[in-house]
């Protein structure tokens, strides 16, 4: 079984723009951005309460970090394609998005982090 963050990786691939560049770890250091670019980071994991034992909840956040270091111009493209691109969540059973926030990304590029659970179950 793959791992679930490359489980996530794989399943958020398709509904990003293509131009977009995926990240699927968090990365300390993107200086210099060509492309909005996605970056996975894991947030947490806890026991499941409502499904059987050996069950995992894991939370991730999915930071969309737009490159241009005009913030007007910025916050309008991502706005929307991170609607879309939540749209498009909703429409997984895998997966749940939990909330979207704007943020700063270094201190100096608009983002947006998207809370997203997941649910996975050992395999014995």
């Amino acid at each position: 079984m793959n791992s679930p963050r490359q489980y996530l990786a794989d399943t958020i691939k398709p509904l990003l723009p293509k131009r977009w560049n995926l990240v699927p770890y968090q990365a300390p250091s993107l200086d210099k951005l060509a492309v909005p670019t996605v970056v996975i980071s894991t947030k947490s994991f806890t026991p499941t309460p409502t499904a059987p034992r050996s069950s995992l909840t894991h939370t991730f956040t999915v930071t969309v970090i737009d490159p241009a270091t005009d913030n007007e111009k910025a916050e309008e493209a991502l706005e929307d394609e991170v609607m879309e691109l939540v749209y498009a969540l909703e429409q997984l059973d895998s997966l749940v998005w939990e909330n979207a926030e704007r943020v700063q990304w270094a201190d100096r590029l608009m983002a947006w982090d998207i809370t997203l659970t997941l649910i996975t179950t050992r395999k014995d």
